[in-house]
């Protein structure tokens, strides 16, 4: 069951004043869905690609760790050697994607560019959420930019297969995005009302589309049906946004680029195949030089198993480690970080990345047990965690000097009120004892002057 009527936050592609109608959607609540932005023979070539691409990933993740902070959770841009799969003949098609293109002109009056694609699936038999989070908060975007009515970045999600309650469709929070920093983070899982876990989109028919403002508070579901399902995407800046990000970085002190995506990953056979108006927002992508193709063998990354060939990138293998899972740690991805100038950030990375997979942690803890020196930890992700418990002592410890203060006033409060009572009592046994003494006296000189 959701608690969302889709009707109320969709249009058809086509319909009249669907566009309009699309940008008031979108200002309200900070996605929208487009029915019949893909034919259905579209759709199922995409699917067809995604599923390819998904055996691929799934060879390389035999233990089914995950690359989306939750086993059965995958995101392809992660586990892509690009950070992208624009490469993929399937996701170049939706970049071509007419409804979604005339809906990105609607909201973006200003223009727009594509800086991406990617998207994520969710394996048949996954009985857990996905916490609710922001693909881009606070810390990658300046404050000048951060407007609620301007969203910086989008996200268009593309229902390859028909979305149910059962096979894993995305949660949204309408309305609630990640834009000034901890005041707009979403609340833990266990914190989570009831409502969030079932603020689901669905049902949706095959070929529909979902535009979705980065900030947006969005999370995956259990997918209880018996196959994977998958929901690619595209991504778009602002123009600018993109302004910022692709021309003054340098002028700023601030980089978007991450060691673990490249910013060229449209191959130019691909490029060529665009109509011109689709090949206008995508000179920023366009790669002259081969694009990385395959996966990241992601099962062990921050180990040197014995046998093990993987390795990082020669070109950046040191950014690539401290970076972690795709570039970011868990408090930026839930848009906990807080703006910082890129130098500021290069210092700040070796303490990000704080959520590794599971298994690699306790893999770490397996090799320190049994005292085995041919394996290499990596002692980056130990002193964050370290950094991590520090935090945790230190704000507990805070809170134990804020009890401690509290029940040593309480005590104070208490000694003040007793000695106000102590000389309460006091005050009134003088009085008890000297105020007849004080009556008889007065009546004595009364007597006195009256002879």
């Amino acid at each position: 069951m959701s608690s969302l009527e889709i009707a109320d936050f969709s249009v058809v592609a086509g319909a009249e004043d669907w566009l309009d109608e699309a940008v008031r959607i979108f200002r309200q609540t900070g996605f929208c869905i487009i029915l019949n932005a893909l034919s259905d023979e579209r759709a199922s070539e995409v699917l067809k690609g995604c599923q390819e691409a998904g055996r691929k990933i799934l060879e390389l993740d035999p233990e089914r760790i995950g690359w989306c902070h939750d086993p059965g959770h995958y995101s392809f841009g992660s586990a892509s050697q690009s950070g992208h799969m624009l490469y993929h003949e399937a996701w170049s098609l939706l970049l071509a994607c007419e409804a979604t293109f005339s809906a990105m002109h609607a909201i973006l009056p200003d223009g727009f560019v594509f800086c991406g694609g990617g998207g994520d699936f969710v394996l048949a038999g996954t009985e857990k959420y996905q916490s609710l989070h922001a693909d881009l908060g606070p810390g990658q975007v300046p404050p000048e930019y951060r407007v609620d009515d301007a969203p910086p970045q989008i996200a268009v999600n593309f229902i390859v297969q028909t979305m149910t309650e059962k096979n894993g469709p995305m949660r949204v929070i309408p309305g609630r995005k990640v834009i000034h920093g901890q005041q707009d983070i979403p609340p833990n899982f266990r914190q989570e009302p009831d409502r969030y876990k079932q603020s689901k989109l669905f049902p949706l028919p095959a070929g529909a589309a979902i535009l979705r403002d980065l900030r947006l508070w969005h999370g995956g579901t259990p997918n209880s049906s018996e196959e994977t399902c998958f929901l690619p995407s595209v991504e778009v800046f602002s123009a600018k946004y993109a302004s910022f990000i692709f021309q003054k970085s340098e002028e700023k002190g601030w980089h978007w680029h991450l060691p673990s995506k490249a910013r060229r990953c449209l191959p130019d056979s691909l490029f060529l195949q665009l109509p011109p108006v689709v090949q206008e927002r995508c000179q920023e992508i366009r790669a002259a030089s081969p694009v990385p193709t395959g996966f990241r063998d992601f099962t062990q990354p921050w180990l040197e198993k014995k046998g093990s060939n993987w390795e990082a990138p020669k070109e950046d293998s040191t950014a690539w480690r401290r970076a972690g899972f795709q570039g970011k740690g868990w408090r930026t991805w839930r848009g906990r970080a807080e703006w910082k100038p890129w130098s500021e950030t290069r210092a700040h990375s070796d303490r990000q990345d704080l959520r590794g997979s599971a298994s690699s942690i306790s893999a770490n803890l397996e090799l320190l047990g049994r005292g085995d020196t041919a394996s290499r930890i990596d002692f980056a992700t130990l002193r964050a965690a370290v950094a991590d418990v520090a935090s945790v002592v230190a704000k507990s410890a805070r809170v134990t000097l804020a009890l401690v203060l509290l029940y040593r006033a309480t005590q104070l409060w208490g000694a003040l009120l007793a000695v106000f009572d102590r000389l309460v009592a006091r005050t009134g046994r003088t009085l008890r004892t000297g105020l007849p003494r004080i009556l008889a006296r007065l009546a004595l000189l009364r007597g006195r002057r009256g002879t």
